[in-house]
């Protein structure tokens, strides 16, 4: 199974000039150690997950891994990435509803 992207990939800012090249090595299961990856939220309950990059090469994660909605350089970076997203659905649409405004989005 290939890893499904969400169309407007969050790109920390300190992996803008590399996110082909993470992409690709995500795509390989290559180890990337301290790059974050936040996904759909694998518990409907949830909103967003967030998940070292260095897991998926555990063939059970790989193969369930819900859509990527961000790549990160690190925790503090996939953190802060989170918030701003929070932020952007929440004024543009008055509530939290962070999955259902992302797989929303044309």
């Amino acid at each position: 199974m290939m890893i499904q992207w969400y169309k407007y990939l969050y790109v920390g800012n300190n992996l803008k000039k590399k996110e082909k090249k993470i992409r690709k090595k995500l795509e390989q299961k290559k180890l990337l150690p301290g790059v974050q990856l936040i996904t759909y939220a694998s518990n409907p309950k949830n909103q967003l997950d967030l998940i070292p990059a260095v897991c998926i090469r555990q063939h059970a994660l790989y193969d369930t891994l819900p859509v990527i909605v961000g790549i990160a350089s690190d925790p503090d970076e996939a953190v802060e990435m989170i918030r701003t997203i929070a932020e952007e659905v929440y004024e543009k649409t008055g509530d939290c509803q962070i999955r259902f405004y992302l797989e929303h989005q044309k």
